[in-house]
């Protein structure tokens, strides 16, 4: 625990004189910082809006927004859960324009017959699955997962990044986690085959 505590307070220290330096004019000083984040943005923002392209194109959005507000930011210490609070906006702001689109159409070559085809069908309808039971979840619940797994956050960055405080963001991801589950396995009993009939034998 205090060996948590520490290294997270040794990346916010890190961040924050990366954007001071940035805003004393080294621009290559904001590198680094696009470097450790960028994945992680993109891996936030694909659970999103589910779509590769768009998530890499919100993710360009995220980081050049990020630079061009950095001294709107005035706390650099806290530059990661500032970050993703953009990246949570700008997906918002897509999923309510992208409002018409509801599912991803499947490709021809996913119906071929060979085992592998018939294997990403099945982890693509796992995926699917649990994206259905996030999106089911309450607001806070669903980003508190996606900002804990996904963006790798502290809870108390969590908390910064969606407006709450460090404890309800806790009890926000357990809640949520908890309802997650009890989702899954809804899916997955609706999912089984119904038993046929026993055949009588004459």
């Amino acid at each position: 625990m205090g060996s948590s505590s520490t290294d997270a307070a040794q990346q916010a220290a890190e961040d924050a004189l990366r954007v001071e330096e940035t805003l004393a004019g080294d621009r290559k000083a904001f590198e680094p910082l696009v470097e450790k984040y960028q994945k992680r943005v993109f891996a936030l923002l694909f659970r999103y809006v589910h779509h590769e392209q768009d998530a890499a194109d919100l993710t360009q959005r995220t980081l050049v927004t990020a630079f061009s507000r950095l001294d709107q930011l005035n706390q650099p210490r806290m530059f990661a859960s500032w970050l993703f609070r953009i990246a949570v906006n700008l997906a918002k702001n897509h999923i309510r324009d992208q409002s018409s689109r509801s599912f991803q159409p499947l490709d021809q070559s996913d119906l071929t017959s060979s085992p592998r085809a018939e294997s990403d069908l099945v982890h693509r309808s796992q995926r699917q699955a649990m994206r259905q039971a996030i999106s089911f979840l309450p607001d806070k619940q669903r980003q508190s997962i996606l900002l804990r797994i996904d963006a790798e956050l502290s809870f108390r960055e969590i908390g910064e990044a969606i407006g709450i405080s460090e404890l309800s963001a806790r009890v926000n991801f357990h809640h949520g986690l908890k309802s997650l589950k009890g989702l899954l396995e809804k899916q997955a009993a609706k999912a089984q085959p119904s038993p046929s009939p026993n055949t009588v034998k004459t």
